[in-house]
């Protein structure tokens, strides 16, 4: 994959640079996508951490079982008279887990850095070929494809997609699928995660609050004008499903009714989101797309022999 233009998440208008040619006013003006900011490691090692330390604080029977094992140590060496050793039992108690999970951030961190996924050249021309003719925009939080308008010339979609990408994956790279959808009538938005292009957990992400930002923002700000759009479905690939399965299972269900889940291996756990089962989220359709050669969207390691019911 080359390295293809990102967008800057600075601003919540539009943020893209265009050239005029001064020369010939009739031609198109020509559309170039601004770079979005490159993540650190030290970036994806603290988001790793916070990640790492949510899900040691889940395993609540682990953690019982290693304290009353460090105390009943340390009261053991204090028994026989070392006291100094007793006390730093119990630090290594404490700081042993410590330890590990930052260690475990730090090679995690340069793995993520290390597999990040640019989309390709075709990709990035595709997309802006879009905005040049108007039919797609970039926005701080998403990139819109705009269906055609109607032949009246009203700005009106019967359906709207918000759609989350999967882990690492750069957005631009979804923009074959999105112009499909929207040549079809449909407005696609998809999320803009830079710059880590993760989202770990939503403990700390409002959900509810970032889709209706990125579509108010998908209907006042990139389209030439005010759109109407009828009904709603969120989506999601890989990991970015387990964005799409939380904002409709937690809270989202009474006006979501359709859920499109591409390339997805597991249902997210307690330790992503505290979520329901999506089959339990009355009225809501959920369609699941995975490919049978996807070693990791067919594995039942992580979710079960069973994973088919909880969806």
């Amino acid at each position: 994959a080359d390295g293809a233009s990102r967008g800057d998440a600075d601003s919540s208008s539009t943020i893209l640079s265009v050239s005029h040619q001064h020369s010939a006013s009739s031609l198109p003006k020509k559309v170039v996508l601004p770079e979005d900011p490159l993540p650190t490691v030290k970036l994806y090692e603290d988001e790793t951490f916070s990640f790492l330390l949510s899900m040691l604080l889940q395993s609540k029977k682990l953690l019982i079982a290693w304290g009353i094992f460090g105390v009943g140590s340390a009261s053991y060496v204090q028994r026989l008279g070392h006291s100094y050793t007793s006390a730093a039992v119990l630090v290594m108690t404490a700081g042993i887990p410590y330890f590990f999970t930052k260690m475990g951030a730090k090679l995690l961190g340069a793995v993520q850095m290390k597999n990040r996924q640019d989309a390709f050249k075709s990709a990035k021309n595709l997309l802006v070929e879009r905005i040049t003719v108007g039919r797609a925009t970039r926005l701080a939080n998403c990139d819109v494809y705009y269906p055609p308008l109607s032949s009246s010339g009203e700005r009106k979609a019967k359906v709207g997609f918000v759609f989350y990408p999967g882990a690492l994956v750069d957005r631009t790279a979804y923009s074959p699928v999105a112009t499909m959808l929207s040549d079809r009538g449909i407005m696609v938005v998809v999320a803009n995660l830079e710059p880590t292009r993760l989202l770990f957990n939503v403990y700390n992400y409002n959900l509810r609050e970032k889709i209706m930002r990125m579509i108010n923002d998908a209907l006042f700000l990139g389209g030439n004008g005010i759109w109407e759009v009828d009904e709603w479905s969120i989506g999601g690939h890989s990991m970015g499903c387990f964005a799409a399965i939380t904002a409709v299972a937690q809270e989202m269900s009474s006006t979501v009714k359709k859920v499109v889940l591409y390339g997805t291996g597991a249902y997210p756990d307690k330790t992503y989101s505290d979520c329901p089962p999506l089959r339990d989220a009355a009225g809501v359709n959920a369609l699941v797309i995975n490919g049978s050669e996807d070693l990791i969207a067919t594995s039942t390691i992580l979710a079960g022999p069973k994973k088919e019911k909880i969806f």
